[in-house]
């Protein structure tokens, strides 16, 4: 992005609040900073946040930002910043934006303001005091640790930032392609993971199935046995009482063969003393 282009972005001041939005009606004004602004409930807590954020002011009461200033013993006139750098400063640390008790809008946007060393190493306090705190893992993933330290590297953009505007946005477009990869990266190894889960889970089930089938066919064949069993028993009590019938038609057949040789020797006797009679005269 060139000097031009960041420039010409619009620059998010407090014109577009409440002091500065006679022409707009109340629910277009509030989409308009529903834009621009992250709503919560209060502040920044700066021992909790490891990001540097500018003073709140009330863009619609003047009166009460100079009012916060004078208790926290700061100068009323605010130090002259680069529009560019609060602009990329915007870029990648929302503004956040609340109403407090009266119904007054406040604003706070990250600091655009450059840090001395010794806040650095207070940045690098606060987040080895945060990890101990949150009880993170030193080694593997831990959602924690990236969390911090994604945090932790938004702080050192802003830092550049502050000094050198260009810097700072070559540094969060080279943040910004960095995360896009591990995030793309984190994508593939979870579908990858997803996949190699489906594929276990599928071959459970077809392992499963084919147990069930060779279950299924072990009582098959049981009970194939002992049709098989019983299909023998019956064919030996078959053999073993056909051998007896044969026996007795066999004994039958020679003693009806006898019989009827003998009958024959008989008739042939009989034949053989009729041709034998002399005839009569």
């Amino acid at each position: 992005m060139s000097q031009q282009a960041v420039e010409a972005t619009p620059t998010p001041t407090p014109t577009l609040t409440g002091g500065g939005g006679r022409g707009m009606t109340p629910k277009r004004e509030v989409d308009a900073l529903k834009r621009k602004y992250i709503f919560v409930d209060g502040p920044v807590d700066p021992e909790v946040s490891l990001i540097r954020y500018d003073l709140p002011f009330a863009p619609s009461d003047p009166k009460r930002s100079l009012k916060l200033r004078r208790r926290l013993g700061l100068p009323l006139d605010e130090r002259a910043v680069d529009p560019n750098v609060r602009i990329v400063i915007d870029s990648f640390i929302t503004p956040r934006a609340w109403h407090d008790e009266a119904g007054v809008l406040w604003l706070q946007h990250g600091s655009p303001h450059p840090v001395s060393r010794t806040e650095t190493v207070e940045t690098h306090d606060k987040l080895r005091r945060r990890m101990q705190e949150l009880g993170v893992q030193r080694t593997g993933i831990c959602p924690l640790r990236s969390l911090l330290l994604a945090e932790c590297f938004l702080e050192v953009i802003r830092q550049v930032t502050a000094e050198c505007w260009e810097r700072g946005l070559l540094l969060l477009k080279i943040h910004t392609e960095r995360t896009a990869a591990q995030t793309a990266h984190r994508e593939l190894f979870e579908s990858r993971v997803g996949h190699a889960f489906r594929l276990a889970l599928k071959g459970e089930k077809d392992t499963s199935r084919v147990q069930q089938d060779i279950e299924a066919l072990k009582r098959r064949t049981e009970e194939l046995a002992e049709e098989e069993k019983v299909l023998r028993k019956e064919c030996d009590e078959l053999a073993s009482n056909g051998e007896e019938q044969m026996l007795i038609l066999e004994k039958l057949h020679a003693d009806e063969i006898t019989a009827i040789k003998k009958e024959g020797v008989q008739k042939r006797n009989q034949l053989e003393q009729m041709v034998a009679l002399p005839l009569p005269l």
